[in-house]
């Protein structure tokens, strides 16, 4: 191509349509007026770069109503973000589960669930009544075995988390999941003491051995602490996680068992509960 056929000056008008005039061919482009060029004379007595005799104009002229491809591609695209952003609503409204209900578990045909404080009750201050073998979570996996059988560590510190913070963030199966991605077990009392601490520590509460001492004990719960109790086991079964939640009025320890919703709350006396607990940990928002 000789030089006379380069570079040959862009033409446009009011409308901002350029077109590109070169011998034997031409071609329209869309461009800001200020870009490229000066307008095109109406009366510039070369046909090919005359708009209105040019096939794209009289191709709009003949259909106003048409769409230019630029336009088609960009409606294409609004519809499809708009199917999006719906998607995404339905999924994240709907479908996805709350904060609240993250650890939801599969019921075993046949089994039989104890009934909890519903969550709707939890609240700072007060102690949920809150049982392993629960369908909302007693078949959520913990220390080799499910919280329903294995689960009484994992149910007793959501008790004290719920009673020391009012959030309802984490069920049960919320703290046995931390304690399976952590490799925590609970079975032996160590192992159980060893689990409680971490994980309590992890969910922002603080944690104390407590002396195994009728004074010491009555000291932090006077304190507003809530004291875990995990009680030696028997033969080889696991050791069992209590809660205190206060003494009551004839001056015994009210615990909660999460294993025996029968007789929740039970009256402990001081001497029964330090003669079989392994160990004593007091809990509190950190």
């Amino acid at each position: 191509m000789s030089a006379s056929n380069r570079n040959f000056p862009p033409a446009g008008n009011a409308e901002g349509i350029y077109t590109f005039s070169h011998p034997g061919f031409s071609y329209v482009a869309v461009l800001p007026n200020r870009a490229y060029g000066a307008f095109t004379p109406a009366n510039d007595p070369r046909p090919s770069v005359r708009r209105d005799q040019h096939p794209v104009a009289v191709a709009e002229a003949a259909n106003p109503a048409s769409m230019t491809a630029p336009t088609v591609v960009a409606a294409a695209g609004a519809v499809i973000a708009a199917v999006l952003l719906l998607a995404a609503a339905l999924y994240f409204g709907v479908v996805a589960p709350s904060a609240a209900a993250t650890e939801p578990t599969r019921a075993v045909p046949g089994a039989t669930y104890e009934t909890s404080t519903p969550m709707a009750e939890w609240q700072q201050g007060t102690f949920p009544h809150l049982y392993q073998n629960n369908e909302a979570w007693g078949y959520a996996p913990f220390s080799g075995s499910t919280v329903a059988e294995a689960g009484s560590a994992p149910t007793s510190l959501c008790i004290a988390y719920v009673q020391a913070t009012g959030s309802r963030a984490y069920t049960p199966a919320g703290f046995a999941a931390y304690g399976n991605d952590h490799g925590l077990a609970a079975g032996t009392v160590d192992e159980t003491a060893a689990y409680l601490a971490q994980a309590a520590a992890a969910f922002d509460l603080a944690a104390e051995p407590v002396e195994a001492d009728a004074l010491a004990l009555r000291r932090v719960l006077a304190l507003g602490s809530t004291v875990i109790a995990v009680m030696s086991g028997s033969g080889s079964s696991s050791p069992t996680a209590l809660v205190i939640e206060g003494v009551n009025e004839d001056s015994a320890l009210s615990v909660l068992n999460p294993a025996s919703p029968a007789h929740t709350p039970e009256a402990w006396s001081f001497d029964d509960m330090m003669q079989n607990a392994g160990v004593l940990l007091a809990l509190r928002a950190a």
